[in-house]
């Protein structure tokens, strides 16, 4: 393969994190270092040197439901695209954790629980966790399904998803 060196670019052999040109392609291409290492973010990768404003993790128990379940795995990949934008948006660093949680007295009950940790006051946690609520419902309620079964078990699933802040 033929290397070519354009004005302002470098060699493979420059040992910066600059774009090159590969084979006279014409695309333009970054190369990390050997020291530049990652971080896996839910499926994501984040250069461990960058600060992350949000995280967000899924319990082992939701990983298994994503890996068995479609239409589950649907609504969790909206409810994390749609929550990340939000969060993203605000000017608050947060943890978000999808969790399963379940009432004793009702075994068959489940219910889905996004777990929010933020270093705000009590007044701008209230009002973030009335913006999230409000911003998540939304998104959800535009998911369908290809029959009318899928759509009702997005209903379903949505319907079971909650919410849950420290407010001290």
């Amino acid at each position: 393969m033929l290397m070519t060196e354009l004005p302002g670019e470098h060699t493979a052999g420059d040992s910066s994190n600059q774009g090159m040109t590969v084979g006279g392609d014409g695309l333009d291409r970054t190369r990390l270092g050997p020291a530049h290492r990652f971080r896996r973010d839910s499926g994501n990768l984040a250069p461990l040197e960058m600060p992350t404003k949000v995280r967000f993790s899924l319990a082992s128990q939701v990983q298994g439901l994503v890996a068995s379940d479609t239409i589950f795995e649907r609504v969790v990949r909206a409810t994390e695209v749609s929550l990340r934008a939000f969060a993203l948006g605000s000017e608050a660093s947060m943890k978000l954790s999808f969790t399963m949680g379940r009432d004793p007295e009702y075994p068959d009950w489940k219910r889905y629980v996004i777990r929010i940790s933020t270093s705000l006051d009590f007044d701008a946690r209230i009002r973030l966790w009335s913006e999230m609520d409000a911003w998540i419902r939304k998104d959800l309620s535009q998911l369908s399904g290809a029959t009318p079964e899928e759509s009702a078990r997005i209903k379903d699933i949505a319907g079971n998803l909650f919410l849950d802040m420290e407010l001290v």
